[in-house]
């Protein structure tokens, strides 16, 4: 571990009773500007994944406090606990209800607003990415003033589309009390529980406005800068050619930038650093604008 920082195991408790583990990165020195970065993983992620560990090294080694936080979507399964003791909830990627990222998301941040940073960025990853532009389009939580979209699928749409019959099943099964039931994978070989299929086709996953050009998506409501990370070798989450729609598409942004990583895979996989230095080389620009924006 570099001694340009401090790492520690943290936790932090949702609106609704739950609580999600993470890890904190600190400088050793001042943060720049005074800005933290709350991190959140993708579809079966979690918070100490080992792309996540290196991004958020490299960000505190640039003087940055990172927070990677475990969501209610951690792991393929998973139990989790409540502070009151009561009753915990079965959750995990298998088994989450997407809508309620809201409440892991607002825990976070007000985690990050408490490590004494002037200034919040949400970044998520993958799957994360499309709670975090669905949280700050829907929801415009004024604590972030910043947001960074790390290889967000941008069709998720198109793949609940493809299989109408299965989310057809998954409705039936809910409708009978079977919402828990595991189907069979889809044409990607990615498994759900029927009720958790039913969540997502039924929160619009067109976050980012390609199935309806135009339209009043998420990302077009976002205020704050935004910073669009995509890998070159990960096609089945975006292209290059989608980078110029995401800008046009962020339109009440403050500002937007786009980062397309050459050999990047979609954890980063060698590429980690290139990561850090777009995020470090970006980050002044949130600083740059005016917290009442």
């Amino acid at each position: 571990m570099s001694h340009a920082h401090t790492e520690r195991l943290v936790s932090t408790v949702t609106e609704d009773g739950l609580v999600l583990e993470g890890a904190q990165f600190t400088p050793t020195q001042d943060t720049p500007g005074g800005t933290v970065v709350v991190w959140m993983h993708g579809f079966t992620g979690r918070f100490y994944e080992a792309h996540t560990v290196a991004i958020g090294r490299g960000l505190a080694d640039r003087g940055y406090t990172f927070i990677t936080g475990n969501n209610r979507g951690h792991d393929l399964g998973a139990f989790i606990q409540r502070q009151d003791r009561s009753p915990g909830l079965m959750a995990g990627a298998w088994w989450e209800d997407i809508g309620e990222c809201k409440f892991d998301l607002a825990a976070w941040i007000g985690f990050g607003c408490q490590a004494g940073a002037s200034r919040v960025v949400l970044a998520g990853h993958s799957l994360g990415a499309m709670k975090a532009v669905w949280y700050m389009g829907t929801c415009q939580d004024d604590r972030v003033s910043g947001l960074i979209s790390a290889s967000g699928p941008l069709r998720i749409w198109q793949r609940l589309g493809a299989a109408p019959e299965r989310l057809a099943t998954a409705r039936a099964l809910v409708a009978e009390g079977r919402g828990g039931e595991l189907l069979p994978p889809d044409a990607g070989g990615r498994i759900t529980s029927a009720a958790t299929l039913v969540y997502r086709a039924d929160l619009d996953t067109d976050v980012y406005g390609f199935q309806q050009p135009g339209a009043e998506a998420p990302l077009c409501n976002i205020r704050c800068p935004i910073l669009f990370v995509l890998g070159s070798e990960e096609p089945e989450i975006g292209r290059k050619e989608d980078l110029p729609t995401l800008k046009s598409n962020a339109r009440a942004a403050a500002s937007t930038e786009t980062v397309y990583v050459d050999g990047a895979d979609h954890v980063y996989h060698d590429r980690e650093h290139v990561v850090v230095d777009a995020i470090a080389n970006w980050l002044p620009i949130v600083a740059a604008v005016p917290a009442d924006r």
